[in-house]
């Protein structure tokens, strides 16, 4: 059990310091990372989501085989995938099929789920055989927080039962995969930190990622103002937050269980995204990350109107993008103030 945990940190470890080697100022022929929206479905209504606050009629689209297809053969060199986007990823009802193809060119998927789903037997087969990592959103472990912080749901004590079982089958052979609980933390749940960190353990989770909250609209968009009030009020307790995460890690320094946290910083000219990855919505369209996915409004190319992904990669709009980084420019639309 111990040599399998070091194999998972060990190909995490390398995969990630592989993709920060990035120069700055220059971009990769063609991006071997992507993350990729496999679906804008969802079952829970997260506050800090902004999936309802763009076009509506995006919020059942779904990627299909064919996408896949497509991006395949746009990316030679692709190596790493992200699933995630604005909806949950095992929504997608051709997931199986999409894994099958990246899977034969060898591509290192990852994902993040709400955990929703992993009671089904079906949703845990796709993972053990073709993920390398699934971190699991959870910002609370009390049930009424749980449905305030992400209404609609969850049920915690299914989502618990499913990760156990997740890991269970996994300690049993069936995978080698990387477990993690990803949390959202604001003034609403830094309280909870060292609760969350007892779950973890229990569970027997790999890691814990903490990313402090922020507001991922542009001004042009409708839950801009209320996101930016909520993550206004969560910056006035990043003293607390950041006291709660060392607790945090003392409370469970003698446990397996890895503590990474992210506090929320200006990313203009700190960024390798415009340089190293993009963003592929599920119906095409790119932007350079995944906190910018409401990408009518900040158009940059839709692979699907391309013969070639240099016609978007070393286009005009990610050109002036770069230089934009490279400049620090704070009053670029796409990525001067984000977060806002």
């Amino acid at each position: 059990m111990i040599f399998k945990r070091l194999l998972r940190l060990i190909k995490k470890y390398f995969i990630f310091r592989k993709l920060n080697k990035i120069s700055f100022t220059s971009p990769l022929s063609s991006p071997h990372y992507l993350e990729i929206e496999p679906t804008v479905q969802c079952n829970l209504k997260c506050i800090f989501c902004s999936r309802l606050n763009g076009d509506v009629s995006r919020t059942k689209t779904d990627l299909t085989p064919e996408d896949i297809d497509k991006i395949l053969n746009l990316f030679p060199n692709l190596k790493y995938v992200s699933l995630q986007g604005l909806g949950e990823t095992f929504l997608n009802r051709n997931l199986e099929e999409i894994m099958e193809k990246l899977k034969k060119h060898n591509i290192v998927t990852w994902s993040l789920t709400n955990g929703t789903l992993l009671n089904k037997k079906s949703v845990r087969d796709i993972i053990h055989k073709y993920f390398f990592d699934i971190g699991i959103s959870i910002d609370s472990v009390d049930p009424q927080k749980a449905s305030e912080l992400r209404p609609g749901g969850p049920d915690l004590n299914q989502v618990f039962k499913g990760v156990t079982t997740l890991i269970k089958e996994r300690e049993a052979g069936k995978s080698n995969i990387f477990v993690g609980l990803n949390v959202t933390v604001s003034h609403e749940n830094y309280q909870e930190l060292p609760l969350i960190g007892d779950m973890a353990v229990k569970l027997g989770v790999d890691y814990i990622l903490l990313i402090n909250i922020e507001n991922w609209f542009t001004v042009c968009e409708d839950g801009y103002k209320k996101a930016k009030e909520f993550t206004h009020e969560a910056s006035k307790y990043t003293v607390q937050i950041d006291n709660a995460v060392q607790q945090l890690r003392a409370r469970i320094r003698f446990s397996p269980v890895i503590v990474r946290h992210s506090p929320s910083t200006k990313r203009i000219g700190n960024c390798i995204w415009p340089f190293s990855s993009m963003f592929i919505a599920s119906d095409g369209e790119v932007s350079p990350c995944c906190i910018r996915m409401h990408t009518n409004n900040y158009p940059i190319g839709n692979i699907h109107n391309c013969k070639n992904i240099s016609e978007i990669w070393h286009g005009k709009q990610y050109t002036e993008l770069r230089q934009a980084h490279i400049k620090k420019d704070k009053d670029n639309f796409i990525c001067g103030q984000c977060p806002q």
